[in-house]
């Protein structure tokens, strides 16, 4: 939802293809890279020219689907997921990966680990009703954030930037549901 939502801000005509490799309750999806390979070949076969896959090790079925479209003469980028996929990319996968989406895992553990150190928990009410309690880290907390390796997006920082500070200030709310 949220990745459709900052495609409509930033060009209000793009049209946004969603597919899923599997859906709930099937997970196995997530580490299905050949059929992430079908679905992304698909999708630049109908001229698709930027994938974002989170779903986690299938993301490697959509640098390839790519790769391929580069080496037939077409330019598809792929976002990457959960981590600076850049840097863990082949050669031939870094000319089309435009960014990656990174949880940022490390800011949560450092939180959780200081807060116990200082003998408090990190127990926010996420959901007093259903009971739910933790932290939920989100731009606001540092807990995501975007990678510029490659230098594709550099160039846009500023955008990004500001985009970034009307969410942590609620300004634009990203919407989390489809």
């Amino acid at each position: 939802a949220g990745f459709v939502a900052g495609v409509k801000a930033t060009n209000k005509k793009a049209k946004v293809d969603v597919k899923y490799v599997t859906e709930f309750p099937d997970f196995s999806g997530f580490n299905d890279p050949a059929k992430a390979k079908v679905i992304a070949k698909g999708m630049i076969d109908k001229g698709t020219d930027v994938i974002y896959s989170a779903a986690g090790g299938s993301g490697a079925g959509n640098f390839a689907a790519a790769t391929d479209a580069a080496n037939a003469g077409m330019k598809v980028w792929t976002i990457g997921v959960d981590s600076d996929q850049y840097l863990t990319a082949s050669k031939a996968e870094q000319k089309n990966m435009l960014t990656s989406m990174i949880k940022r895992v490390d800011r949560a553990v450092y939180d959780v680990i200081a807060t116990a150190v200082a003998g408090s928990s990190v127990n926010d009410v996420l959901d007093d009703k259903a009971g739910i309690y933790g932290r939920q880290y989100n731009l606001a907390l540092e807990g995501v954030g975007v990678s510029y390796s490659g230098g594709y997006i550099t160039k846009y920082k500023a955008q990004i930037d500001a985009a970034a500070k009307a969410i942590k200030s609620g300004k634009i709310v990203v919407p989390t549901k489809p």
